[in-house]
């Protein structure tokens, strides 16, 4: 494994960044103490890939900037690949590329998780209601994640069945917005068949939901089949 680091600042505040690196068979719970206790020690872990950063900015501002403006204000580059790696014992591959060459910033994520899929596309935009978002998912074997989901204890027990069963089945959908929090306008679907997702038991699952930004726009949402199991 190896890592680069470089900056600049000059008199007027500009300043930029440059990382670039690599990792080869990269076990994370031999660096970080706090990660060699429960699910972390299942293994095997090892992370490989490679990422290079470019950015630029400046912190003179002629007023106090928010979260959002901070971001906007960047330039530059980052890409970051993920490949042949292991974590919790689960395969794992990847590619996130973020392009702020221009105004605004665009994202292209890809995750493959066993045989499981996961895509980002989206754009934070100078105009909130010009941000656009997409997630697709395609996971035909949910089971696989297991592990990971063990990982994060949080999401461990908000996905954990009454009797303890682990999660399985299958589920795929996309979800899509337009503008940005609190004028959001946001849509979607999802189809699942076998599932058992913490306290969900379904069959055949479908769900179809709109919702438009303005506060007083109606809400569309449609299910069919699921049940859920009574807590012990």
């Amino acid at each position: 494994s190896q890592a680069a680091l470089s900056g600049e600042r000059d008199a007027g505040g500009a300043w930029q960044l440059r990382s670039r690196g690599e990792l080869t068979g990269f076990d994370p719970t031999l660096w970080f103490a706090g990660l060699r206790e429960g699910a972390w020690r299942q293994g095997p872990n090892r992370l490989a890939g490679r990422w290079q950063a470019d950015l630029q900015g400046s912190s003179v501002t002629a007023a106090p900037l928010g979260a959002p403006a901070r971001l906007l204000a960047l330039r530059g580059q980052v890409e970051l690949d993920l490949r042949h790696s292991l974590l919790a014992g689960v395969p794992l591959k990847g590619h996130v590329k973020l392009d702020g060459g221009g105004a605004g910033w665009g994202v292209d994520a890809d995750l493959r998780s066993a045989a499981n899929h996961a895509t980002l596309q989206g754009r934070f935009a100078p105009r909130a209601e010009d941000d656009r978002w997409r997630i697709d998912v395609d996971a035909p074997a949910l089971a696989a994640l297991q592990p990971l989901i063990s990982l994060a204890p949080g999401a461990a027990e908000a996905l954990r069945a009454p009797n303890g069963e682990p999660l399985s089945g299958q589920l795929s959908g996309q979800l899509h917005t337009q503008g940005r929090w609190p004028a959001l306008a946001v849509g979607g679907n999802l189809h699942g068949s076998a599932l058992r997702l913490g306290r969900l038991r379904a069959a055949q699952l479908k769900v179809q939901a709109e919702a438009g930004a303005d506060a007083d726009a109606p809400l569309s949402l449609q299910t069919a089949g699921g049940a859920y199991a009574p807590q012990n």
